[in-house]
């Protein structure tokens, strides 16, 4: 499996969260990780058997590869001739398919660079591939008031607008965004912070410095995922019949633009959101509704409710 995405954005994360959940061994395989360990192909030979024969025993367990493309480099950049990123690229197919289907046994690899890779052999490794898009709105604005609240009490943040901050950092990634947290509120703004309350514009310095995910950047993670196979696929089941009648004849003359996947996941986040304030209204609407009190007084019947927090509600009601 591959995770992929831009910069920053969690992927790593999400591999450690997979170890933690399933409480799996992790065995990290990454090119930078084996610099100068096990030289020559007898030492290469022995590693993978160590390494998948140890994940045999210590099952379940995460192989991790990070910066997956360097081993599948069309082009293996001179500053990283040094690592000898290729090493693993013959070795790593063959000893895929020992593992048996019932063995709790997976490959991970994360990727910030998918397109740099010789896009065969590396779809042929990493049959199924995970796309993790930049954070929406709703996650930036959950990250900056996670931690900042972390440094900064609740009660102190009253000059902070959560919700400017997550608009003006659209673009940026999670760890850019932590990053300029954890440099702006370094020790010696928190030694201040009790004469010299937190504002919110004193995170821009910093944020200007951080380089945003460009459209075009994010434009060539969708295009490199259309080219896979499972993009392929995915692409042939939101195309239309060429009869029109459901059937799985696929036309050949594209009707629509390409999905844009991280658009996509976006407005699925957005309904899922708008669903759920929809069931908070309606649940707020029932104890509401709980609290009315029915009067009769001369043929007339009154509705009256108990004040709420806000505003209070008064239904009137003539027979």
């Amino acid at each position: 499996m591959l995770i992929t995405g831009p910069a920053e954005c969690g992927k790593k994360l999400i591999v450690d969260a997979i170890c933690n959940e399933v409480g799996a061994n992790l065995f990290d395989l990454s090119a930078e990780n084996l610099v100068g360990k096990y030289p020559g192909k007898s030492g290469l030979a022995m590693l993978m058997h160590m390494v998948f024969k140890l994940a045999e025993i210590y099952q379940p367990s995460v192989i991790h590869i990070g910066k997956a493309e360097q081993t599948f480099y069309k082009k293996v950049p001179k500053t990283e001739k040094a690592l000898d990123p290729k090493r693993l690229k013959k070795v790593l197919p063959k000893q895929l398919k020992e593992i048996k289907k019932d063995k709790r046994i997976i490959l991970i690899g994360t990727s910030s660079n998918p397109f740099e890779a010789d896009a065969k052999s590396f779809t042929k490794v990493y049959e199924r591939i995970i796309m993790v898009p930049r954070p929406c709105y709703g996650d930036r604005h959950l990250i900056w008031s996670h931690f900042i609240t972390l440094k900064v009490p609740i009660t102190d943040c009253k000059l902070i607008d959560f919700s400017s901050l997550a608009k003006v950092s659209d673009g940026f990634c999670t760890g850019q965004i932590i990053r300029v947290i954890n440099e702006t509120l370094n020790e010696t703004r928190m030694n201040l912070s009790k004469r010299r309350a937190v504002k919110g514009e004193e995170f821009m310095n910093a944020l200007a410095l951080e380089e945003p995910l460009y459209k075009e950047k994010e434009d060539a993670f969708t295009g490199w995922y259309e080219k896979t196979p499972i993009g392929k696929k995915r692409k042939k089941l939101i195309a239309p019949a060429e009869d029109g009648d459901g059937g799985d004849k696929v036309s050949d003359q594209p009707f629509i633009k390409p999905l844009n996947y991280c658009r996509f996941i976006e407005e699925e986040r957005q309904r899922q959101k708008e669903e759920m304030s929809l069931r908070l209204c309606r649940h707020k609407l029932y104890e509401v509704l709980k609290c009315f009190i029915f009067v009769s007084v001369s043929n007339t019947f009154y509705f009256y409710t108990l004040l709420t927090t806000h505003t209070s509600v008064h239904m009137y009601i003539e027979n």
